[in-house]
């Protein structure tokens, strides 16, 4: 298991968040055997995480549906961004065909 990172972090409001951004590497294209998706527990899994899932968390930390919509929107738009970027990566073939099957699967999980 690769145990992924989490990083605090204050921002100018000197509030206290999870770095949106920290250790972004797909291990899952390297370990494939490793089943978890996630250090975190996300409505009680780590693996096989669906819509579902995030939605019934959201929900059980009282986030408002609003947000959870802008939130997978503004995620909905980012993924040809991310394909762009691993294009012109320095993966291997193989590795980006993997990297654009990984992204599929995880776009429909979502329903992205």
């Amino acid at each position: 298991m690769h145990l992924k990172n989490s990083t605090l972090i204050r921002d100018k409001n000197d509030y206290i968040k999870l770095n949106p951004a920290n250790d972004l590497l797909s291990t899952k294209l390297i370990f494939p055997e490793d089943k978890e998706e996630s250090t975190l527990t996300i409505y009680g899994k780590k693996a096989n995480l669906w819509k579902k899932d995030f939605d019934a968390f959201d929900a059980s930390l009282g986030l408002n549906s609003k947000v959870v919509l802008n939130i997978y929107k503004k995620f909905s738009t980012t993924i040809d961004t991310w394909r762009s970027i691993m294009v012109k990566s320095f993966l291997s073939e193989e590795m980006k065909e993997n990297f654009t099957e990984l992204l599929k699967l995880k776009t429909d999980q979502l329903q992205v």
